[in-house]
């Protein structure tokens, strides 16, 4: 597993801890959590390394599949990434 997912995933534990799962549920991650932080880190990254993250994100059995719930956030977040969205998975999380 990537390093960034990892990140990604103790982060959003540390989120779930200090909010709430229904906080995290109702308002969603970027109120319980520094998105824009995570989202500059994967900007630096190459596009085919961000793939992985995203995806690795995306099929985490961790915290009741609520990584999904933040990669799709991030893909989002991404969404000028051009070359990011040729990848069909990427498409279909957005």
């Amino acid at each position: 597993m990537n390093e960034l997912t990892n990140e990604c995933l103790t982060e959003l534990s540390v989120a779930l801890k200090q909010f709430g799962t229904y906080s995290f549920d109702d308002k969603g991650p970027y109120e319980v959590m520094d998105v824009e932080s995570l989202a500059r880190k994967l900007r630096g990254m190459p596009v085919a390394e961000v793939t992985t993250v995203l995806l690795e994100l995306a099929a985490s059995p961790e915290h009741n599949g609520r990584g999904n719930s933040l990669a799709s956030v991030l893909v989002s977040e991404l969404d000028d990434w051009d070359e990011l969205f040729e990848h069909p998975d990427i498409v279909e999380m957005y």
